[in-house]
């Protein structure tokens, strides 16, 4: 050492000697940063996330639980905090985060918002009564709405009601939504005279048809009573014209009408025109009968 500070002095053993510790402790924290890396990665492969098999949210659903998603897990996971959206039908992305030992990993989640629940068909009335003669748009009875695409206004309303004629006619609502979900429901119009309940008049009884009592003599004759006149026959009432249950009251576009929604589902599939869709829907033949007709509509 003392030729070494004699041949390069003593400065220069300085510098030396403090090139050799910066050179060590490099060393060292190499070696402890690549350890540490290994353990870390070691622990980051250690986490996971396994999902559930559905991952589809209803529409219009409300305080969804996070939790539900996830099957299995290897570390502790922390959920999204912001509510879910349900109000459109699409998919939604969220961000879980678990953590194990202090070191922490991301897992991307994709959630299907589905609409699969029908419309719903509020009315004013069941039965709506009117006088003959009235004028009357049935869509004022009907509001529907769907918890995706809102208030629906293009609903249908299937039947026929012949205002200048007494009687009952079932109106039937067809709904439908964006994602195909269809519900229906029936109200009446009846429609009814002005004079509906006339007031029944009987013929007044003449001194000839009912029983009288002869005064009693001074002689104590017995009471003498006259017999009763036999009714006189009443007309018989006029038979109504019998219904025809083969004359239908509104068919579909197609002309085609069953007795049964089978058939009329299958000949629809068999016999609808390129570009178009079709609907079954109930309609009545005049006898108050129901029936299914098939419509087309073009597809937009």
């Amino acid at each position: 050492m003392t030729r070494f500070i004699q041949k390069y002095g003593k400065k220069k053993l300085i510098c030396f000697s403090m090139i050799v510790i910066v050179a060590t402790l490099a060393i060292v924290y190499g070696i402890w940063y690549k350890m540490e890396q290994d353990y870390k990665q070691s622990i980051l492969d250690k986490i996971s996330i396994t999902w559930s098999e559905d991952s589809t949210v209803e529409c219009g659903a409300k305080n969804v639980d996070y939790k539900s998603f996830v099957a299995e897990s290897y570390g502790e996971v922390t959920v999204p905090k912001s509510n879910l959206d349900t109000s459109k039908v699409g998919k939604i992305k969220v961000i879980y985060i678990a953590s194990l030992q202090g070191y922490s990993k991301e897992f991307p989640l994709e959630i299907t918002i589905v609409d699969t629940t029908a419309p719903k068909i509020q009315l004013a009335k069941d039965k709506i009564t009117l006088n003959v003669g009235s004028k009357y748009d049935p869509k004022n009875n009907v509001k529907v709405t769907d918890l995706a695409d809102g208030e629906i206004k293009n609903f249908k309303i299937s039947g026929d009601v012949e205002y200048d004629t007494v009687g009952n006619y079932t109106l039937t609502v067809i709904a439908s939504d964006k994602a195909g979900n269809q519900s229906t429901k029936d109200f009446i119009i009846s429609i009814e005279d002005e004079e509906s309940n006339p007031t029944v008049s009987h013929q007044p009884a003449n001194n000839n048809s009912s029983a009288t009592k002869n005064p009693q003599s001074n002689n104590s004759q017995s009471q003498q009573h006259q017999p009763n006149p036999s009714p006189q026959p009443q007309p018989d009432p006029e038979t109504p014209p019998a219904c025809d249950d083969t004359k239908w009251k509104q068919i579909g576009n197609s002309g085609y009408v069953s007795r049964s929604w089978d058939e009329a589902n299958t000949w629809g599939m068999n016999n609808t025109p390129e570009g178009y869709l079709y609907g079954v829907f109930p309609v009545h033949d005049e006898c108050g009968g129901q029936g299914w007709t098939v419509d087309f509509e073009k597809q937009n």
